[in-house]
Parts: C-alpha cells; structure tokens; sequence
C-alpha cells in the first residue's frame, strides 16, 4: 500500500511538473517568441538534390528539465496539393528525455541526444541546428515550408509557433543556352582551280568590249580538262570578272563593263559551256588596281593620290581631281596601268567530293543527295522534314562532316540521347565538341561539359563553373559576356 501510495505521489508529482512547464512555455511564447530561420541550397555535387539547413532559436525561458522542444516541418507546394514530411527535431530536458527514451527522433547533425541535451541546458539561446539532404522534384523549386514548434512534456504538446516559409530554388540550368551551334556542310567543297586570267586576247582595247579570239574556246576547255583530271574531282564552276578603267564618266564605264560582261558570256555559250555554271563579278571602274599601282610606284604625290583615291568622293570628282591636280602623274596612269585594268578574268574551279566509305544499302550520291535535302529543310525552319531525311542517313562509314550535320539536325529537333551519340563519333571536329558540351549541361554531367566548352566564353561555360563550385572561374567568364538578367543572377550565385 505504501508503494502504491509512493508511486502515485511520483506520477502526480511529474504531471504537475509537465503542466507547470507546458503553462510557463505557453505563456512566454505569446511575450518571447521562437526564431525559425530556413535555407536551400541546390546540391550539384548531387545532382536532383539540394541542401536543407534549418536553425531554431529557442528563448532560454522555455528551458527546464521536464519540457522538451520539438520542431516539426513539413515542405508543402504552394496549393497544398504535395507535400513532403521532413525529419523532425528535438531537444530534450534531463527528465524529459530520461523518460521518453525516443529512440527514432532526430538528433540535428548531432551524434546521441546526449549532445543535444547538452545544447539545450546552456545558459541563453537553444540554437536547434540540422542539415538533410532532399530529392529535389519539380514541385518543390517554388513551395513553401511549414515548421511548427512544440513544447513536449511526457506526450503533452503546445504549440509556441508556427512557421511558414516561402522556398525558392535557383535553378542554374534555367540560365542554360540550348540551341547549338549552327553549321552545316555541304556535300561538295570549292576550292582553287586553273585560271585563264589576261592571256592573250583577255584584254579589251579602250572604250571597246569587242571579242574576237578563234583560240579561246580550246583554252578554255583545255583548262576544264586540266581541273577534272584532279584527284576526287567531281565538277568544275567557272568564275567570270569583267573590269573597266577609270577614264572617262562612271556612267559611261559601268555601261561598258556591262557590255564586256555579255560579250564574254556569248563566247562562252558559243563554246558550248554550261553557263549555270558560272558566278559573275562587274567592276565599274577598277579603282583598287589604280591604288595598287600607286602605292607601288614612285612618284613624289603618292601619299596626296591615295588621299584621293580613298576619300568618299564620286568616282569622277576623284578622276577631276588627280588630272587637275598631278596632270603628269594621271598620263603615266593612263599609258602604264589602265590597259591593265580593262581585263576579261575567267577562272575554272574544281568541285571536289569528300571521301566516302561506301555503305550497303545507300549510294554515294543518294547519300549526297539526302545531305542537301536535309541542309534545305533545316535552313528553311522545318524540323520535323529534317528529322526525317536524317534518319535516312547512316550512322556508320560516312564522312564525318555529314554525322556532324547529322548530329546537329538531331539536336535542333530535340532528340538529345541521338545527337550525343552522333557527335561523340565526331569530336575532332569544333562544333561536335561545342554541340556534345552543351548536352553533356542539359544531363546535369558538368564534370563531362567543363573540357568541352572551356573554350568558349559564354554563358553555358559559366553555369558548369558555378555547378562545380568554382565561382572565381564563374565570375572571370561572366565579366566577359555581354550584360543580361541570367548573367547577373550568376554572378550572385557566384558571391556564395
């Protein structure tokens, strides 16, 4: 009986000691209230996690042996449809953990609740300090969190807060640039080829555009022949320059150079060319070889001529002013120079094919052939076109100029996982390693994306510097970069 007697004494003794520390805890809540502060930090270490760092400041008026605080926050989208329980906190009073003995709460960073016991007996502020790493979803970039703080006595709560914090997370990839770097290669390369410039009967006789040459049409095939006969020459162009001199009315020249233009195309035709063949250039008057000449010569009024020659004065107002000014040098002009300047120039220019390693099924020029189609669709804007024909081609024993092309349709559609595999076959080439860093950055693969676009001073290089930690690089390369508002919220994630 007398340990009956005992044993209620105690229960009732702690009961009242519970509610004296409940009703002191709920009075100095209303006059002393609890600090909840909240950080989140994106984890790009981890990538699709971020950083949760809570701190609660509790008054030292709530401390006591019996009565524990206990924080409780849960992070909530902001219609309230999802949400996501967090681990909970406590700090324990001696008595209060003595005979709750929790075993599943969590001690904040802490190793037993010995520790957190220890905090929260000092003399002042109890700081409930802890750090949890979440599984960052969609939803919780712009939530909020709810935290609510509980004085605890022997499984009897009350509420001294009650918190809700907006959440925001930056996310870095949102400053990202995705579109790739644009350039496409033609199935044919031009390069240099023969030229029958001023041979014999190329030139024209003052104010004339008569053409009278019976050898011109062997020369000019003799030069065709001379390009085809080139290794891995598949076809030839032809480019045509007609110029006139300076002497006399611009007007009267720009007609002259015109008719000199039409009486080489009729040699031309005449001679069976194929004239779809051929570019044209006119010079009106050839005012870039009387400088030449000039500023080769000797004359005493050289520098004064040039100053002529360049100033932004009509052709004849400079013509006026050389033949007024330096008659003598003018004439030497006229005798010496400008029958050099009224010239027929044609030259023929091979067409050369890449190297092909024939694949079965597809020919070399069917494979050409879809390499222009896709070019035009991609060019006009037509994606999904483009998509199409390039599936057509083959992903195996083609030049690699056309896998990059390939590669970079592949990307402009959005089929990422195919362009990456495309352009990893390709990276000797600059656009497939700036394409394939891009992408690597969309996967959140900053390590893999760094090498590759670390040539590149742009924005994309420095989202995988900020990803990676490494501000002082970060904000080298956004000094360089034109000013924008994703350039400036860089640089503030770079002040961490």
């Amino acid at each position: 009986m007398r340990k009956t007697r005992t044993l209620i004494l105690i229960i009732a003794a702690l009961a009242l000691a519970s509610c004296t520390g409940l009703r002191q805890a709920q009075k100095t809540s209303k006059t002393n209230p609890v600090e909840v502060n909240y950080g989140v930090t994106d984890n790009y270490s981890l990538p699709q996690t971020f950083w949760s760092d809570f701190t609660v400041s509790v008054p030292k008026e709530y401390r006591n042996p019996n009565t524990g605080i206990l924080v409780v926050p849960r992070l909530q989208n902001r219609n309230g449809s999802k949400f996501m329980n967090m681990p909970a906190c406590v700090a324990e009073g001696r008595l209060h953990k003595k005979f709750n003995d929790r075993q599943t709460i969590f001690d904040p960073s802490l190793l037993d609740s010995a520790t957190v016991r220890k905090f929260y007996l000092k003399e002042g502020d109890t700081k409930i300090q802890f750090t949890d790493t979440v599984l960052l979803e969609p939803w919780m970039r712009n939530s909020r969190l709810l935290v609510d703080v509980y004085a605890d006595a022997y499984g009897r709560r009350v509420l001294l807060s009650s918190n809700e914090i907006p959440v925001s997370i930056v996310d870095v990839n949102s400053f990202a640039n995705p579109e790739p770097m644009e350039k496409y290669y033609h199935t044919y390369i031009t390069s240099g080829g023969g030229s029958l410039r001023n041979a014999h009967g190329f030139r024209f006789s003052l104010d004339s555009y008569s053409f009278s040459d019976e050898d011109f049409g062997r020369r000019v095939r003799a030069s065709i022949d001379s390009v085809l006969s080139g290794e891995n020459v598949m076809d030839y162009g032809i480019n045509v320059t007609v110029s006139a001199s300076p002497e006399g009315s611009f007007e009267h020249n720009s007609a002259l150079a015109n008719n000199r233009l039409q009486a080489t195309c009729d040699q031309l035709a005449n001679v069976g060319i194929d004239m779809s063949k051929c570019n044209y250039v006119v010079i009106d008057e050839n005012w870039d070889g009387v400088r030449k000449a000039v500023e080769n010569g000797s004359s005493a009024n050289k520098e004064k001529i040039l100053e002529i020659i360049d100033s932004d004065v009509a052709p004849d107002a400079k013509e006026s002013r050389i033949r007024s000014s330096f008659g003598k040098d003018w004439q030497n002009l006229k005798n010496q120079i400008f029958p050099s300047l009224r010239y027929c120039d044609i030259k023929v220019v091979e067409t050369l094919a890449e190297y092909y390693a024939p694949v079965s099924g597809i020919s070399r020029d069917k494979l050409f052939s879809l390499n222009e189609e896709m070019i035009s669709a991609i060019t006009k804007g037509d994606y999904e076109a483009a998509e199409s024909i390039a599936n057509e081609i083959p992903n195996n024993g083609i030049p690699a100029k056309i896998l990059c092309n390939k590669a970079t349709v592949c990307m402009k559609a959005g089929s990422y996982d195919a362009a990456k595999a495309l352009y990893k076959k390709c990276q000797d080439m600059e656009i497939a390693r700036h394409n394939l860093g891009v992408l690597y950055l969309l996967d959140r693969k900053y390590a893999q994306a760094e090498p590759l676009l670390n040539e590149y001073d742009d924005i994309n290089k420095a989202i995988v510097k900020v990803a990676l930690g490494k501000y002082d690089e970060a904000h080298e390369v956004l000094s360089l970069i034109p000013d924008s508002d994703s350039k400036q919220k860089l640089l503030k994630m770079t002040e961490k």
